[in-house]
């Protein structure tokens, strides 16, 4: 990794500036100064930025930010970013006056960066989950902690360059179109930071459980019925790969069984008594609801829990009741239900793409 610092007073060279900053900060951590770093594209920098900025620095005496260099930006971004360069948005966010030292780094993550720091706080903002960020570890690993600042709502780089575009070249309809394409993009990238371990670990469970003869069966209401079957779809049918069928059952996908156990026992037991009918020892129950307050799905993963079975939830921020039900919990760092249901479908897809890769042997 390459690492070009500003100092207070101009811009050095990369090998001498880097030095400079580090002996600097070893020298206010000799003082008793508590070093806070945050890292971030800073693309357009706006009231959000310059909040969460003078957050971080009332954490402690000295600020290091790190910004991604250009190519980085552009990958993280898409081909018409950054819209400011790595100088630019260096040298301005240098002029603030939270900040104390900026640093441009290579690469996605700033994981290189907080290595050379070696922050006492690091700090992220909006809906990041300290546990899911790959930073966490290398923090932690130097005795430092992350925190997580609230945003300034409203306020996103990609947002606003997609409303500017939207403003000046295409109709409203189409601007509210792609403000949430822009929006959702955000989240996507947010929950990946928060969901991609748990995710990895449970698609090593779910493909240990199919690999030892047990049957995945899944469950919904509404669109997260949908999402059942779909799911159930991808495994009994094909993901990229082709290959055999993978056993799979929907608890939605029989109109007469559904409907008779709602007329008779009430919609509470749908999915109930379907698993007494079905599961055995060595399956697994998912349950999709983005609330977690759904009474059919609370049953269902309470029954799951009194026959033995593995069970696991792909829900929103809060979890709701089924939470405490669950083994493993899927939670989308978000509270609005489509954004919710944006992100299970990825998350589905993530996990069938990973059984595939572990059953077909591609990965271990």
């Amino acid at each position: 990794m390459e690492l070009k610092i500003l100092s207070n007073t101009a811009e050095m060279g990369a090998f001498d500036a880097l030095n400079r900053v580090l002996v600097s900060l070893d020298a206010h951590r000799r003082s008793g100064k508590v070093i806070v770093s945050t890292n971030g594209c800073f693309d357009v920098l706006h009231a959000g930025h310059v909040r969460l900025l003078e957050q971080a620095k009332t954490l402690g005496d000295v600020l290091v930010v790190g910004i991604n260099d250009d190519i980085s930006v552009r990958l993280l971004k898409g081909p018409n970013r950054p819209r400011i360069s790595s100088n630019d948005r260096a040298e301005i966010l240098h002029s603030l006056r939270a900040v104390d030292h900026v640093v441009v780094f290579e690469g996605l993550l700033p994981l290189d960066f907080l290595e050379a720091v070696k922050p006492n706080i690091h700090c992220k903002g909006g809906d990041y989950g300290v546990n899911g960020l790959p930073e966490t570890e290398v923090v932690r690993r130097y005795g430092g902690e992350v925190r997580i600042l609230p945003f300034l709502e409203g306020r996103a780089s990609t947002a606003i360059i997609g409303a500017s575009e939207a403003t000046s070249n295409i109709d409203p309809l189409t601007h509210r179109i792609l403000s949430d394409f822009l929006s959702c993009s955000t989240l996507v990238r947010t929950s990946g930071y928060a969901l991609s371990a748990i995710i990895a670990s449970e698609v090593q469970r779910m493909a240990c459980i199919l690999q030892s003869g047990g049957r995945i069966l899944i469950c919904g209401n509404g669109g997260s019925a949908c999402d059942a079957e779909h799911m159930a779809g991808e495994l009994v049918g094909r993901f990229r790969r082709v290959r055999d069928g993978l056993p799979a059952i929907a608890l939605t996908g029989t109109t007469a069984v559904l409907t008779s156990i709602a007329n008779d026992f009430g919609f509470e037991e749908v999915f109930r008594r379907q698993l007494v009918a079905h599961a055995r020892p060595g399956d697994l129950l998912l349950c999709f609801s983005t609330s977690g307050n759904s009474e059919n799905i609370v049953r269902a993963l309470k029954e799951a829990r009194a026959l033995g079975i593995a069970t696991t939830l792909i829900t929103g921020r809060e979890g709701g009741r089924a939470k405490a039900e669950a083994d493993v919990v899927l939670a989308v760092p978000a509270s609005g239900t489509i954004e919710i249901q944006h992100i299970h479908r990825a998350i589905m897809h993530a996990l069938c793409e990973g059984m595939d890769e572990i059953l077909s042997g591609a990965i271990n």
